[in-house]
């Protein structure tokens, strides 16, 4: 022991990863009493510590940007303390191996950025840094919202029209390469990229917008989604338009068929009611009974829904042979 009361021990660091606990024992002597420390656990690690810097090359003046650092391991905790030049912008914990601040430049030109790592017990510490840009002017970012399967893209400030019930996928795309975000508001659903109409009047707003990087400043579009009365569908048993057997009887529809909106659907004859006639089982099923040979048309309907669904109707013409 020193004259200061301080003591060291050089030992030789163990080949394979484990943790090694010290304990401090003083023996004592005519003027201290003796004692031990608490134990102090250091981890062996096979590897030191790696620090990763990530931040944007390009940066534009006044508008922010994350940074951030990854430890290896990931396990390991401690500090990171983020500079730019001389300058401290900020300081972080590390949690998952990862740490970041947000970084506004206030100057244009050219800056290094480094992050530098406290280290933590059995991992060292370390710096990363990057060399950036920042530059003063930004170009005004353009955004596409391109309908898959649809004529062509939106006019921004423009309106479509949607029918209760349709679903359509967005593609979106910017010139700055940015994200497209989108976002919905009104009596439609929007589930990723995917848009669907959930009511047959009124209109919905879908709004995309971009954040400022890539040297471009933020944009964002809206357009005006006009909903209109959508067309009803039903699980038809008949057959297709064509030629039916004399004497057949044929099947139309389940008992109390009802179209997608629950609407009831009816059968009638509209021509050759002499060739034909609809026909209902005990269970209510409707069938199509053939008597004559000669034309026969059948129209099956439903009432609509108002300012949600049209009639349905649907159609056959057979020839009774």
């Amino acid at each position: 022991m020193n004259a200061r009361g301080q003591a060291a021990l050089v030992i030789q660091v163990p080949s394979e990863p484990q943790s090694v606990s010290f304990v401090a024992t003083y023996l004592g002597d005519g003027s201290a009493k003796a004692s031990s420390s608490s134990p102090d656990a250091v981890l062996i690690t096979p590897t030191g510590s790696t620090v990763a810097l990530s931040v944007p090359q390009t940066n534009v003046l006044r508008v922010p940007t994350t940074l951030v650092a990854t430890i290896t391991p990931a396990s390991a905790g401690g500090t990171v303390t983020f500079s730019v030049g001389n300058v401290v912008v900020g300081s972080q914990a590390v949690a998952k191996g990862q740490a970041s601040v947000e970084w506004t430049p206030q100057g244009a030109g050219a800056f290094t950025v480094s992050a530098s790592y406290s280290g933590d017990r059995g991992t060292p510490r370390g710096t990363a840094t990057n060399q950036v840009v920042v530059v003063a002017e930004t170009r005004a970012d353009s955004i596409t919202v391109d309908p898959v399967g649809a004529a062509g893209a939106w006019v921004p400030g423009g309106s479509v029209t949607f029918m209760n019930g349709t679903s359509m996928a967005l593609a979106t795309s910017s010139t700055s390469n940015m994200p497209v975000q989108l976002a919905e508001s009104g009596p439609c659903m929007l589930a990723g990229n995917r848009l669907t109409a959930r009511s047959g009047s009124g209109s919905c707003t879908v709004t995309a917008l971009t954040r400022s990087g890539n040297g471009f400043s933020g944009a964002a579009n809206t357009y005006r989604v006009l909903l209109t009365p959508g067309w009803q569908t039903a699980r038809l048993a008949a057959p297709a338009s064509g030629v039916v057997n004399r004497g057949a009887v044929v099947k139309l529809g389940k008992p109390n068929l009802r179209t997608t909106a629950g609407q009831l659907v009816t059968w009638k004859v509209t021509a050759g009611k002499a060739q034909c006639a609809v026909v209902f089982t005990s269970d209510g099923t409707a069938k199509l009974k053939a008597r004559k040979r000669g034309p026969c048309n059948i129209r099956a309907t439903a009432p609509g829904v108002d300012g949600q669904w049209n009639r349905y109707a649907v159609y056959r013409a057979y020839v009774i042979r």
